[in-house]
């Protein structure tokens, strides 16, 4: 494992190509796009958009960024993030993990013609590594892999601003992270609750020298070698909080670099309900009510207790 310093040393904060009024206005014409995918219901969008989508996806199979989506019970919000990936200036294919769904997930993503994976046990390491072995599998050693969650939605130029960050990394690779945004009736919620989560490096901004992990927009770029993607199909599935930073532990102790781009062209919004007030994020923050936590994992498996013994572990099994 690197010491800490290593770490930080090896991680960064860049604003690529920078905050322009070019940059911004992309990010409103996002937010206004995003606006409109989510007063859409579910259905009318997989009616009218799903066969142009599986088409454009077609063409993307063989020079298309593959994009890992972990999806359990995500019959509303997967349509929305596969019928944005579809307006992707950079080309992509979506490989959407069914991470033991007993709602339509999976017949939504075969609808919009991209590759489902299923994997029954529950929690977004086994979903990765799933998908990971899956890339690996297929093109001996994938080179650059894209991830979001399945409440996502990018903006056109995700992709391509990612895929381009990635490139520019030193042969011995490393993760990305893009600059998220909320959308949803409980903003103000998950913004404190960010704050509070993140308290000891939230200044990133200024300092410029850490990179907080958000795993829901990220990528990775593995090295020749097969380092890295060695690494991480190798990780302990039972981490059940704290995975991207557990991840991203990963990608630094085998050699990779860590940065996260603020520029507005890499932003992907994300729903923002994991908390329906205010009293539940100061509950969760003083260590209440333990089990309520925003980690999907924990509706189905009660057994882990995130605040007693280690952080990561399974309890009771």
């Amino acid at each position: 494992m690197l010491d800490k310093e290593t770490k930080r040393a090896r991680s960064s904060v860049v604003w690529e190509p920078g905050l322009t009024v070019a940059d911004i206005a992309y990010l409103l014409k996002t937010a206004k796009m995003v606006g409109k995918i989510v007063s859409t219901p579910s259905q009318t969008i997989i009616k009218e958009q799903a066969d142009d989508a599986a088409e454009i996806f077609s063409r993307n199979k063989s020079s298309g960024i593959p994009v890992i989506i972990a999806a359990w019970n995500e019959q509303e919000d997967l349509p929305r993030l596969l019928y944005a990936l579809s307006l992707s200036e950079g080309p992509v294919k979506p490989l959407v993990i069914d991470n033991g769904s007993d709602d339509n997930t999976r017949k939504i993503a075969e609808r919009f013609g991209v590759t489902v994976l299923e994997e029954e046990r529950g929690g977004i390491i086994y979903a990765r590594r799933k998908g990971y072995l899956h890339l690996k599998k297929e093109s001996g050693n994938p080179y650059i892999v894209l991830c979001l969650d399945a409440d996502s939605i990018p903006g056109q130029n995700w992709s391509q601003t990612m895929t381009e960050m990635l490139n520019n990394y030193p042969p011995e690779g490393g993760e990305a992270f893009g600059f998220f945004a909320y959308y949803g009736g409980t903003f103000l919620s998950d913004l404190l609750l960010d704050i509070i989560y993140h308290r000891p490096n939230f200044s990133y901004p200024i300092y410029k020298n850490t990179v907080r992990t958000h795993g829901g927009n990220s990528g990775i770029k593995f090295d020749r070698e097969g380092r890295i993607i060695d690494a991480l199909t190798s990780l302990n599935p039972k981490f059940v909080t704290g995975t991207s930073t557990y991840i991203l532990d990963a990608v630094l102790d085998n050699g990779g670099y860590a940065r996260r781009n603020l520029n507005p062209r890499s932003v992907a919004f994300t729903r923002s309900d994991r908390f329906p007030n205010l009293v539940s994020v100061l509950a969760f923050a003083f260590k209440m009510n333990r089990l309520k936590m925003y980690s999907d994992y924990f509706g189905r498996n009660p057994r882990v207790d995130y605040f007693n013994g280690s952080r990561y572990e399974e309890k009771n099994k």
